[in-house]
Protein backbone atom coordinates (compact mmCIF):
# COMPACT_ATOMS: atom_id res chain seq x y z
CA UNK A 1 0.00 0.00 0.00
CA UNK A 2 1.26 3.29 -0.85
CA UNK A 3 1.96 5.65 2.32
CA UNK A 4 -0.19 9.15 2.14
CA UNK A 5 1.44 11.94 0.35
CA UNK A 6 1.19 13.85 3.96
CA UNK A 7 0.37 13.25 7.03
CA UNK A 8 -3.26 13.56 7.79
CA UNK A 9 -5.64 12.07 10.17
CA UNK A 10 -9.02 9.95 8.96
CA UNK A 11 -12.32 11.71 9.95
CA UNK A 12 -15.56 9.72 9.63
CA UNK A 13 -18.50 11.13 9.15
CA UNK A 14 -20.51 12.52 11.78
CA UNK A 15 -24.08 11.15 11.25
CA UNK A 16 -27.38 12.73 13.32
CA UNK A 17 -30.41 10.25 13.26
CA UNK A 18 -33.55 12.38 11.41
CA UNK A 19 -35.88 13.09 14.17
CA UNK A 20 -39.70 13.17 12.30
CA UNK A 21 -42.89 12.61 14.53
CA UNK A 22 -43.88 9.49 11.86
CA UNK A 23 -41.08 7.13 10.98
CA UNK A 24 -41.00 4.33 8.04
CA UNK A 25 -40.40 0.94 9.76
CA UNK A 26 -41.44 -1.14 7.08
CA UNK A 27 -42.20 -4.10 9.94
CA UNK A 28 -44.74 -5.35 7.82
CA UNK A 29 -44.87 -4.94 4.00
CA UNK A 30 -44.01 -2.32 1.84
CA UNK A 31 -47.54 -0.76 1.52
CA UNK A 32 -47.04 3.26 2.54
CA UNK A 33 -51.06 3.44 3.81
CA UNK A 34 -50.01 -0.02 6.43
CA UNK A 35 -50.31 1.95 9.78
CA UNK A 36 -48.10 -1.58 11.47
CA UNK A 37 -45.20 0.25 8.99
CA UNK A 38 -45.00 2.95 10.89
CA UNK A 39 -43.74 4.15 13.85
CA UNK A 40 -46.48 6.39 15.32
CA UNK A 41 -45.72 6.19 18.37
CA UNK A 42 -44.14 10.38 18.64
CA UNK A 43 -47.39 11.39 16.80
CA UNK A 44 -51.05 12.41 17.68
CA UNK A 45 -51.75 10.88 14.36
CA UNK A 46 -53.08 7.49 14.25
CA UNK A 47 -54.30 6.44 10.56
CA UNK A 48 -52.15 6.70 7.91
CA UNK A 49 -54.92 6.05 4.79
CA UNK A 50 -55.18 7.90 1.36
CA UNK A 51 -56.32 11.29 1.14
CA UNK A 52 -56.14 11.33 4.56
CA UNK A 53 -53.92 14.02 5.88
CA UNK A 54 -50.65 13.75 8.34
CA UNK A 55 -50.51 16.51 10.15
CA UNK A 56 -46.48 15.70 11.09
CA UNK A 57 -43.26 15.49 9.80
CA UNK A 58 -42.88 11.99 7.66
CA UNK A 59 -39.31 10.80 7.19
CA UNK A 60 -38.70 7.36 4.99
CA UNK A 61 -35.01 6.41 5.59
CA UNK A 62 -32.48 3.57 4.79
CA UNK A 63 -34.96 1.62 3.29
CA UNK A 64 -34.20 -2.25 1.82
CA UNK A 65 -36.79 -2.48 -0.74
CA UNK A 66 -38.81 0.37 -2.71
CA UNK A 67 -42.13 1.81 -0.18
CA UNK A 68 -45.38 0.86 -2.30
CA UNK A 69 -47.86 3.45 -3.19
CA UNK A 70 -50.32 0.65 -4.23
CA UNK A 71 -53.20 0.76 -6.76
CA UNK A 72 -56.01 2.27 -4.79
CA UNK A 73 -59.90 2.74 -5.63
CA UNK A 74 -59.98 5.82 -8.03
CA UNK A 75 -56.99 8.31 -7.74
CA UNK A 76 -55.69 8.66 -4.43
CA UNK A 77 -52.70 10.46 -2.53
CA UNK A 78 -50.58 10.07 0.24
CA UNK A 79 -51.21 12.81 1.57
CA UNK A 80 -49.28 15.57 4.12
CA UNK A 81 -50.20 18.51 6.06
CA UNK A 82 -49.61 21.86 4.85
CA UNK A 83 -45.68 22.83 5.65
CA UNK A 84 -44.80 19.57 6.99
CA UNK A 85 -41.79 17.45 5.03
CA UNK A 86 -41.94 14.10 3.82
CA UNK A 87 -38.51 13.68 3.57
CA UNK A 88 -36.98 9.84 1.36
CA UNK A 89 -33.51 9.68 3.07
CA UNK A 90 -31.36 7.08 0.73
CA UNK A 91 -35.01 5.39 0.33
CA UNK A 92 -37.09 5.04 -2.65
CA UNK A 93 -40.93 4.73 -3.60
CA UNK A 94 -42.41 3.23 -6.81
CA UNK A 95 -46.47 3.70 -7.32
CA UNK A 96 -48.23 1.11 -8.57
CA UNK A 97 -50.93 2.37 -10.00
CA UNK A 98 -52.22 6.20 -11.06
CA UNK A 99 -51.39 7.09 -8.04
CA UNK A 100 -49.68 10.01 -5.93
CA UNK A 101 -48.06 12.16 -3.38
CA UNK A 102 -49.99 15.60 -2.26
CA UNK A 103 -50.91 17.75 0.00
CA UNK A 104 -54.77 19.39 1.20
CA UNK A 105 -56.86 19.42 -2.00
CA UNK A 106 -57.49 23.27 -2.67
CA UNK A 107 -54.25 24.50 -0.75
CA UNK A 108 -50.87 26.24 -3.02
CA UNK A 109 -49.05 25.79 0.56
CA UNK A 110 -48.58 22.40 0.44
CA UNK A 111 -45.89 19.83 2.23
CA UNK A 112 -42.58 19.65 1.50
CA UNK A 113 -40.83 16.61 -0.60
CA UNK A 114 -36.94 15.87 0.00
CA UNK A 115 -35.35 13.37 -1.16
CA UNK A 116 -31.54 13.09 -0.53
CA UNK A 117 -28.67 10.66 0.06
CA UNK A 118 -29.40 8.71 -2.90
CA UNK A 119 -33.19 8.70 -2.83
CA UNK A 120 -35.33 7.41 -5.58
CA UNK A 121 -39.15 8.90 -5.87
CA UNK A 122 -41.15 7.16 -7.88
CA UNK A 123 -44.94 8.51 -8.19
CA UNK A 124 -47.68 9.21 -10.82
CA UNK A 125 -48.10 12.52 -9.74
CA UNK A 126 -47.27 15.51 -7.04
CA UNK A 127 -50.41 18.11 -6.46
CA UNK A 128 -51.48 20.23 -4.40
CA UNK A 129 -49.11 22.79 -3.63
CA UNK A 130 -46.24 20.07 -3.19
CA UNK A 131 -42.75 21.48 -2.93
CA UNK A 132 -40.27 18.99 -4.42
CA UNK A 133 -36.35 19.75 -3.36
CA UNK A 134 -34.03 16.86 -5.15
CA UNK A 135 -30.48 17.15 -4.12
CA UNK A 136 -27.23 16.09 -6.30
CA UNK A 137 -27.73 12.62 -5.73
CA UNK A 138 -31.28 12.11 -5.82
CA UNK A 139 -33.85 11.06 -8.49
CA UNK A 140 -37.75 11.42 -9.38
CA UNK A 141 -39.58 9.18 -12.23
CA UNK A 142 -43.44 10.54 -12.72
CA UNK A 143 -45.41 8.01 -14.70
CA UNK A 144 -48.54 10.41 -15.16
CA UNK A 145 -49.36 12.10 -18.48
CA UNK A 146 -51.39 15.62 -18.68
CA UNK A 147 -49.86 17.37 -16.14
CA UNK A 148 -48.05 14.84 -13.16
CA UNK A 149 -46.92 18.24 -11.91
CA UNK A 150 -49.61 19.59 -10.35
CA UNK A 151 -50.18 22.50 -8.84
CA UNK A 152 -47.07 21.98 -7.37
CA UNK A 153 -42.88 22.59 -8.13
CA UNK A 154 -39.69 20.99 -8.16
CA UNK A 155 -36.35 22.51 -7.29
CA UNK A 156 -32.92 20.73 -8.69
CA UNK A 157 -29.35 20.85 -8.49
CA UNK A 158 -26.98 19.51 -10.40
CA UNK A 159 -26.88 15.73 -10.04
CA UNK A 160 -30.84 15.42 -9.85
CA UNK A 161 -32.15 13.51 -12.23
CA UNK A 162 -36.20 13.75 -13.44
CA UNK A 163 -37.61 11.14 -15.63
CA UNK A 164 -41.17 11.59 -17.77
CA UNK A 165 -42.41 8.12 -18.80
CA UNK A 166 -45.17 9.84 -20.59
CA UNK A 167 -44.44 13.26 -21.24
CA UNK A 168 -42.11 14.55 -24.09
CA UNK A 169 -39.33 17.32 -23.90
CA UNK A 170 -42.69 19.55 -25.65
CA UNK A 171 -45.40 18.49 -23.28
CA UNK A 172 -42.76 19.45 -19.97
CA UNK A 173 -41.44 22.30 -21.61
CA UNK A 174 -45.06 23.70 -22.04
CA UNK A 175 -46.50 22.47 -18.57
CA UNK A 176 -43.62 21.90 -16.62
CA UNK A 177 -40.55 24.82 -17.10
CA UNK A 178 -42.23 27.77 -14.91
CA UNK A 179 -42.69 25.41 -12.42
CA UNK A 180 -39.28 24.20 -12.32
CA UNK A 181 -36.28 26.08 -10.54
CA UNK A 182 -32.36 25.42 -10.10
CA UNK A 183 -30.72 25.83 -7.13
CA UNK A 184 -33.73 28.47 -6.60
CA UNK A 185 -33.31 30.01 -10.12
CA UNK A 186 -35.70 30.10 -13.16
CA UNK A 187 -35.22 27.09 -14.92
CA UNK A 188 -34.06 28.25 -18.32
CA UNK A 189 -33.37 25.11 -21.17
CA UNK A 190 -30.17 25.78 -22.07
CA UNK A 191 -28.80 27.70 -19.81
CA UNK A 192 -29.19 25.78 -16.60
CA UNK A 193 -31.51 22.83 -17.64
CA UNK A 194 -31.49 20.54 -20.35
CA UNK A 195 -34.46 18.29 -21.45
CA UNK A 196 -34.05 15.42 -24.04
CA UNK A 197 -36.16 12.80 -25.13
CA UNK A 198 -35.46 9.49 -23.54
CA UNK A 199 -36.09 7.66 -26.90
CA UNK A 200 -39.72 6.77 -26.68
CA UNK A 201 -42.62 9.04 -25.17
CA UNK A 202 -40.96 10.39 -22.35
CA UNK A 203 -38.35 12.84 -21.48
CA UNK A 204 -34.99 13.51 -19.59
CA UNK A 205 -34.04 16.31 -17.00
CA UNK A 206 -31.20 17.42 -16.04
CA UNK A 207 -29.25 20.32 -14.40
CA UNK A 208 -26.73 22.02 -16.82
CA UNK A 209 -23.00 22.03 -14.72
CA UNK A 210 -22.15 26.02 -14.02
CA UNK A 211 -18.65 26.98 -13.37
CA UNK A 212 -17.93 27.31 -9.54
CA UNK A 213 -15.67 29.18 -7.66
CA UNK A 214 -12.61 31.26 -8.37
CA UNK A 215 -8.57 30.22 -9.04
CA UNK A 216 -5.67 31.71 -7.12
CA UNK A 217 -2.25 30.81 -6.76
CA UNK A 218 -1.71 29.90 -10.27
CA UNK A 219 -0.44 28.92 -12.76
CA UNK A 220 1.06 25.84 -10.59
CA UNK A 221 4.55 25.06 -10.88
CA UNK A 222 4.28 22.24 -14.02
CA UNK A 223 4.92 18.39 -13.18
CA UNK A 224 6.44 15.91 -15.30
CA UNK A 225 4.08 16.72 -18.26
CA UNK A 226 5.57 20.28 -18.38
CA UNK A 227 1.81 21.26 -18.16
CA UNK A 228 0.82 22.41 -14.91
CA UNK A 229 -2.02 21.07 -13.07
CA UNK A 230 -5.33 22.53 -12.52
CA UNK A 231 -8.21 22.80 -10.00
CA UNK A 232 -12.11 23.49 -11.65
CA UNK A 233 -14.98 23.66 -10.21
CA UNK A 234 -18.78 22.64 -11.30
CA UNK A 235 -21.93 22.50 -9.98
CA UNK A 236 -23.64 24.76 -7.64
CA UNK A 237 -22.61 26.87 -4.58
CA UNK A 238 -25.39 26.01 -2.26
CA UNK A 239 -23.72 24.85 0.62
CA UNK A 240 -26.85 22.33 1.57
CA UNK A 241 -27.00 20.81 -2.27
CA UNK A 242 -23.72 18.40 -1.98
CA UNK A 243 -23.62 19.75 -5.59
CA UNK A 244 -20.10 21.12 -6.21
CA UNK A 245 -17.74 18.52 -8.39
CA UNK A 246 -14.26 19.30 -7.84
CA UNK A 247 -11.69 18.14 -11.34
CA UNK A 248 -8.10 18.13 -11.59
CA UNK A 249 -6.77 18.35 -14.85
CA UNK A 250 -3.16 18.24 -16.90
CA UNK A 251 -2.31 15.11 -14.01
CA UNK A 252 0.93 12.53 -14.90
CA UNK A 253 -0.83 10.28 -15.87
CA UNK A 254 -0.98 6.53 -13.81
CA UNK A 255 -0.42 8.37 -10.43
CA UNK A 256 -2.85 9.44 -7.74
CA UNK A 257 -3.45 12.35 -5.40
CA UNK A 258 -6.08 13.51 -2.84
CA UNK A 259 -8.03 16.61 -2.83
CA UNK A 260 -7.14 19.31 -0.08
CA UNK A 261 -9.86 21.65 1.42
CA UNK A 262 -8.98 24.91 3.88
CA UNK A 263 -10.27 27.25 5.79
CA UNK A 264 -7.97 30.05 4.38
CA UNK A 265 -5.09 30.87 1.90
CA UNK A 266 -1.59 30.46 2.54
CA UNK A 267 1.64 30.04 0.14
CA UNK A 268 4.30 27.47 1.42
CA UNK A 269 6.52 24.88 -0.31
CA UNK A 270 6.62 21.65 2.16
CA UNK A 271 10.13 19.36 1.90
CA UNK A 272 10.11 16.80 -1.12
CA UNK A 273 7.47 19.02 -3.22
CA UNK A 274 7.67 20.71 -6.85
CA UNK A 275 4.41 22.66 -5.95
CA UNK A 276 2.85 25.02 -3.37
CA UNK A 277 0.15 24.10 -0.69
CA UNK A 278 -2.03 27.63 -1.36
CA UNK A 279 -3.93 26.45 1.85
CA UNK A 280 -3.64 27.46 5.22
CA UNK A 281 -5.13 27.66 9.28
CA UNK A 282 -7.49 24.36 9.36
CA UNK A 283 -6.38 22.02 6.38
CA UNK A 284 -8.10 18.25 5.46
CA UNK A 285 -8.21 16.27 2.56
CA UNK A 286 -10.85 14.19 0.79
CA UNK A 287 -9.25 10.73 1.60
CA UNK A 288 -12.09 7.90 0.36
CA UNK A 289 -10.46 5.24 -1.70
CA UNK A 290 -12.69 5.96 -4.38
CA UNK A 291 -12.07 9.42 -4.73
CA UNK A 292 -7.79 8.48 -5.57
CA UNK A 293 -6.94 10.05 -8.59
CA UNK A 294 -6.05 8.05 -11.77
CA UNK A 295 -4.62 11.22 -14.05
CA UNK A 296 -4.21 12.71 -16.06
CA UNK A 297 -8.01 13.66 -14.64
CA UNK A 298 -10.19 13.06 -11.97
CA UNK A 299 -13.37 14.67 -9.99
CA UNK A 300 -14.97 13.71 -6.83
CA UNK A 301 -18.35 14.95 -6.00
CA UNK A 302 -17.18 16.86 -2.94
CA UNK A 303 -19.32 16.33 1.06
CA UNK A 304 -19.91 19.68 2.03
CA UNK A 305 -21.86 18.31 4.93
CA UNK A 306 -18.28 16.98 6.31
CA UNK A 307 -15.50 18.95 5.38
CA UNK A 308 -12.99 16.72 6.73
CA UNK A 309 -11.22 19.30 8.64
CA UNK A 310 -10.55 18.79 12.15
CA UNK A 311 -13.15 18.47 13.40
CA UNK A 312 -14.86 17.81 10.73
CA UNK A 313 -18.05 20.88 9.86
CA UNK A 314 -20.26 21.73 7.22
CA UNK A 315 -19.82 24.57 4.64
CA UNK A 316 -22.19 26.81 5.87
CA UNK A 317 -24.32 29.98 3.07
CA UNK A 318 -21.92 33.04 3.58
CA UNK A 319 -18.75 31.07 4.21
CA UNK A 320 -15.56 31.41 1.93
CA UNK A 321 -13.47 27.59 1.55
CA UNK A 322 -10.68 26.85 -0.74
CA UNK A 323 -9.58 23.34 -2.40
CA UNK A 324 -7.05 22.21 -4.37
CA UNK A 325 -5.31 18.87 -5.70
CA UNK A 326 -2.35 17.29 -4.45
CA UNK A 327 -0.58 14.74 -6.34
CA UNK A 328 2.23 12.29 -6.80
CA UNK A 329 4.25 13.17 -9.74
CA UNK A 330 7.07 11.37 -12.10
CA UNK A 331 9.90 13.49 -10.77
CA UNK A 332 12.93 11.39 -9.15
CA UNK A 333 13.67 14.14 -6.71
CA UNK A 334 10.26 15.80 -6.15
CA UNK A 335 7.69 13.56 -5.80
CA UNK A 336 4.45 15.43 -5.34
CA UNK A 337 3.42 18.48 -6.88
CA UNK A 338 -0.21 20.74 -6.30
CA UNK A 339 -2.54 22.50 -8.87
CA UNK A 340 -3.46 25.85 -8.51
CA UNK A 341 -6.14 26.68 -5.69
CA UNK A 342 -9.99 27.29 -6.24
CA UNK A 343 -11.84 29.41 -3.77
CA UNK A 344 -15.43 28.95 -3.13
CA UNK A 345 -17.99 31.18 -1.09
CA UNK A 346 -20.91 29.47 -0.37
CA UNK A 347 -24.79 30.25 -0.70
Amino acid sequence: MKKPLLSASLFGLVLSTAHADIVWTGAVSDDIFDEANWDLSGSTVTVVDPNVTIDDDVVIANTTSPVEIPDGAGQVRFQVGDGFTLTLDNASTVVLGNDGIGGIPMTMIGPELRVINGGSLGTFFITNGTHLDLDATSTATFGGPNNPINLSTVDLTFGSLVTFTDEDPMAFTVEHLSKTTVDGAAAVVGVNLQVVSDGAVGSIVTVIPMPVGTSYCGPAIPNSTSFPGEITGIGSPVADSNALMLTASQLPPGQFGYFLVGQTQGFFNPPGSQGLICLNGNIGRYNQIANIIQGPTGSIQADLTALPVNPPQAAMAGETWNFQCWYRDLNPTLTSNFTDGLTVTFQ
